[in-house]
């Protein structure tokens, strides 16, 4: 199961005591300031947690598995995500066979 944005509005709501206004006002903020940093700036160093990479795919030569026709698909940008040495530390130290822990009681 995802963790979506309206469980982290909820997980900040309960943690900092903000009204569900606010926290949804302060998520939102930072979401924001994220995309428009990676846009503009093209990298964002995020410490203990990671960083975020723009990169550029070249063109190239594809196939569409429906008809077989072959293709070339475009040159374009993709984000990617590097963890921190001791964020990736954590995850693979973590139990791999647990279940996962549910966000706030949902299912």
């Amino acid at each position: 199961m995802s963790v979506t944005k309206d469980c982290i509005i909820a997980k900040v709501n309960k943690d900092i005591q903000l009204s569900r206004r606010e926290s949804q006002f302060a998520v939102e903020t930072l979401i924001r300031l994220i995309k428009e940093t990676i846009t503009t700036e093209g990298d964002l160093l995020i410490s203990s947690f990671g960083k975020f990479k723009v990169l550029n795919k070249a063109a190239r030569k594809g196939r569409n598995p429906k008809t077989s026709e072959t293709m070339t698909i475009t040159a374009r940008k993709v984000v990617s995500f590097i963890p921190a040495a001791n964020f990736r530390e954590i995850i693979n130290n973590s139990e791999a066979k647990s279940p996962p822990k549910r966000i706030l009681g949902k299912k």
